[in-house]
């Protein structure tokens, strides 16, 4: 269970430790989804559900129809499938998950639970997830 965890002091940590300037940083709720900002690439969230399990997500082209996010999936398809299929090694099922709903495409992930005690192993979970973003970003141009 991950329920000792303050995903707040976990993530704040993490950061600094990845080189951010620690006086850009908010004051994280952990009892509600940690949202980090980038400038001109997507939003990282991370939030705890119901079951104590902590989940890293990100929405990728937002501002896209339904229809049009289809048929980018479609393009992409071979490439994305051989992507997902790839180990994940933060990810509790070793895999990451790409969902496609009325909003967004969101490539998520359920942390592995040894990733979450340490935050410079939880840095790895925040490096590597953005660098998957910028990987599946660009499979969907």
């Amino acid at each position: 269970m991950n329920n000792n965890i303050d995903l707040a002091d976990l993530v704040r940590k993490a950061l600094i430790s990845c080189g951010c300037n620690e006086n850009l940083l908010q004051n994280f709720d952990a009892h509600s989804t940690i949202q980090l900002e980038f400038d001109e690439k997507p939003s990282i969230f991370i939030s705890r559900d119901d079951e104590n399990e902590i989940w890293v997500w990100s929405s990728l082209m937002p501002l896209l129809t339904e229809p049009e996010r289809e048929t980018l999936l479609e393009r992409s398809a071979s490439l994305i499938k051989e992507k997902l299929e790839a180990e994940c090694d933060f990810s509790a099922t070793k895999k990451l998950e790409l969902d496609n709903d009325e909003d967004a495409i969101h490539l998520k992930v359920k942390v592995d639970p040894d990733y979450l005690h340490d935050h410079e192993k939880f840095s790895n979970v925040l490096t590597g997830f953005f660098e998957e973003i910028e990987t599946y970003s660009e499979m969907l141009r």
